[in-house]
């Protein structure tokens, strides 16, 4: 095992010395395959440092280097690089605040999460300048789907074999995990609700670029995609995954386009409560359990998360509304994270946070409502599809921490280098293979890819 994900690290780290915008998209792939578990045992590097992070960063500084500083490209001042850059630092001074009020929690924590979210700063930096044209769009969304498709398989193969499957689990869940058939998946994606809330929101987005590339082979790869998506999602066994993914479903099938994929869905679902009973049965105990018509009851389970958001209210102090206290400090105030990304906004990052989101849905919908006027139909539906994931990640968000959980933020920060970018190319040029990428922008009238 050691020696193989050794090679698997070194041809990822190869490619980006060797072309640092391939690897701009390569790199979801280690990012969605990645063995938290079995990594985290091992403490190959100090600090206990992911592989991942370690594969990020260094993207950043040869991304920087050789395309920003060498080749002088411009930076893409938007409305992406604004709003990943202040949210990295709101929580920094979330993180940092937190410290202060509460020492208690060790000073290597926050330093961890402020140094994570710096690194996934400089990653979002480079794919927001590594997509020129459409064909760059595609190979991004394509990288995207198939990284998430390879999560999907960690989640099934950890229902079906959770003594291999728990190599991908996290270090914090790892007590957690009983060695039996049957359980609550998670895979890669460290939680099983953040699981579900990657597979159901990356449905429309396979959707948008099928119709981008329009081919059939494409689009039969999108469909088994799709099915792999909806298997997965079923094995995490998470009611607000379901919810969210049945919000997905509702727009998906009110737009003409989209009622074939639609109806894949519903299909899929159907086949895989025929072939995962397990599933099937423990889903619907799950479901059932929530409110109890006998008893007058709710789910404990669901008691608890309205417990804990009264709790995140009640501990935050008006130094931490102002300027938040972290999601490490929060876990160890109330015991466990939020469980709504709506009240960890407030509680967690602050007002600045809640500000910070506002400005995020309307940035999202001014680019949408930018979208109206293109000629191009196949960016029309692709931003169309970014719109109903984003959708799915809300309506997820208000059962859990969206923004706080790694995987989650990955496709919340993916949609909005998505939506900044897809105005911006229509009408610019697509380069011949081989052809040199600033001549075809030249070309490119009046259109700005800033």
């Amino acid at each position: 095992m050691a020696s193989f994900y050794f090679i698997f690290l070194a041809f990822f780290i190869a490619i980006i010395f060797i072309h640092p915008k391939k690897a701009t998209y390569l790199l979801w792939i280690p990012l969605f395959t990645y063995p938290h578990g079995w990594w985290y045992q091992r403490g190959y590097l100090p600090l206990n440092i992911g592989a991942d992070d370690l594969l990020c960063a260094l993207l950043f500084l040869v991304f920087f280097f050789r395309v920003t500083l060498f080749d002088r490209k411009k930076v893409r001042y938007g409305f992406a690089f604004w709003t990943i850059t202040g949210f990295t630092l709101i929580l920094l001074i979330a993180n940092l605040n937190g410290y202060v009020i509460g020492a208690e929690v060790e000073w290597l924590v926050p330093v961890k999460a402020i140094l994570k979210a710096f690194i996934y700063w400089g990653f979002f930096y480079c794919i927001l300048h590594a997509i020129d044209d459409k064909r760059d769009l595609i190979k991004h969304l394509t990288a995207f789907s198939v990284a998430c498709t390879l999560g999907a398989g960690t989640v099934i193969l950890q229902y079906y074999t959770p003594e291999i499957g728990v190599i991908f689990t996290a270090p914090a869940g790892l007590r957690e995990i009983a060695l039996a058939s049957g359980m609550r998946s998670s895979g890669v994606f460290m939680n099983p609700n953040g699981a579900a809330c990657v597979l159901a929101a990356i449905v429309p987005i396979l959707s948008g670029a099928s119709r981008l590339v329009g081919r059939w082979s494409y689009e039969i790869w999108s469909l088994l995609a799709t099915g792999s998506a909806v298997v997965a999602l079923f094995a995490t066994q998470s009611r607000s995954g379901l919810i969210a993914c049945a919000m997905g479903f509702a727009a998906m099938a009110l737009r003409r386009g989209q009622r074939g994929w639609a109806m894949v869905m519903v299909l899929t679902v159907l086949v895989t409560a025929i072939l995962l009973p397990g599933a099937r049965e423990s889903f619907q105990m799950r479901m059932l359990s929530t409110y109890a018509s006998e008893s007058g009851q709710y789910d404990q389970n669901l008691l608890g998360r309205i417990g804990t958001w009264k709790s995140y209210l009640h501990t935050a102090t008006p130094t931490i509304y102002l300027l938040g206290q972290g999601f490490d400090q929060g876990v160890y105030r109330n015991g466990m994270e939020s469980h709504n990304a709506y009240i960890a906004l407030l509680t967690v990052y602050g007002v600045a946070g809640v500000l910070w989101f506002i400005g995020l849905v309307a940035g999202i919908f001014r680019q949408a409502w930018i979208c109206r006027n293109l000629n191009d139909p196949a960016l029309k539906n692709v931003m169309k599809a970014c719109m109903l994931s984003f959708l799915v990640w809300a309506v997820y968000g208000l059962a859990s921490d969206a923004v706080s959980s790694q995987y989650p933020r990955y496709l919340l920060f993916f949609i909005v280098v998505m939506v900044d970018r897809i105005p911006r190319l229509n009408g610019v040029t697509i380069p011949a293979r081989g052809a040199a990428r600033n001549t075809a922008l030249a070309m490119a009238p009046k259109i700005s890819t800033c």
